[in-house]
This record gives C-alpha cells, structure tokens and sequence, in this order.
C-alpha cells in the first residue's frame, strides 16, 4: 500500500542581535539600534505543539556570545493539518450542523448527517410522542 508523505511546512526565521542606543526621551523602539550580526535562515518544521531550540552564535565572534531561542509552528483557530490548510468551523445553520474534532473532522450534531451535516436523520427519539408509532420511510 503507498504511503502517503505530507510535506513540512517552511519557514524563514531572521535573527538580528542589535545594540539599542537609548536616548532619556525616546522609548525604546523609538531609540536608534546598531545591528551586531544578524542570521538568515530557511528550515522545514512540522506544526505541532512541541518548542524547536536553537543556539545561535554570530560568525564574526565564535564562541563569544550564544543566543539561545524557541520557536512552534501552530495552526490558527479552526484550520488543521500538517500544514493547516483543513477548515473546521463549527456551526448550527442552514448551511450545516456540528462540531469539530480535535484533529479537524466534522462531527454532526445529534439528528443530522452527510457530508455537510446538513441532511436531517429522522429517528423515532426525534418525534413527538404521538407520531412515534408512524411508519418512518
């Protein structure tokens, strides 16, 4: 049987080390900075919960300082997914009826069903008591 294989997502990361010259009346992001050294780099990480650590030291000075940094990818609210590209909205309309699972599937609400959870399931618990005894189609 194949295998599917779900791509990582990509992801571009600057890390600049700045020296903030702080000036009594400017806050400091309105203070002047001079760039120290500064990483570029382009990874593939998977989104998921768990923190990636990196240490980075500039090239110009190995070994006299180390930047130490965390980083997760995470999906926005109600998009799933190894690249978070599943929409899973929950809602109660006329265009559907259910909740979400945690990984993203719909889950239709008590007497509806499809695709969409938007078809009405008719099931004798549903009816009104006097109509219980109907023969349902």
């Amino acid at each position: 049987m194949p295998q599917l294989v779900v791509p990582k997502s990509c992801v571009s990361k600057t890390v600049q080390l700045c020296h903030f010259i702080v000036i009594l009346s400017l806050s400091l992001s309105g203070s002047p900075r001079v760039l120290i050294s500064q990483l570029k780099k382009q990874s593939s990480v998977e989104v998921g919960e768990e923190w990636q650590h990196f240490d980075f030291s500039p090239e110009e000075s190995p070994g006299s300082s180390v930047l130490t940094y965390s980083y997760r990818v995470t999906c926005d609210q109600f998009y799933y997914g190894a690249q978070c590209s599943e929409l899973c909205k929950p809602r109660d309309d006329k265009f559907g009826h259910y909740t979400c699972t945690q990984n993203g599937t719909k889950s239709c609400l008590d007497g509806w069903g499809g695709s969409y959870c938007d078809e009405g399931e008719l099931s004798r618990d549903h009816l009104p008591d006097q109509y219980r005894s109907l023969r349902l189609f």
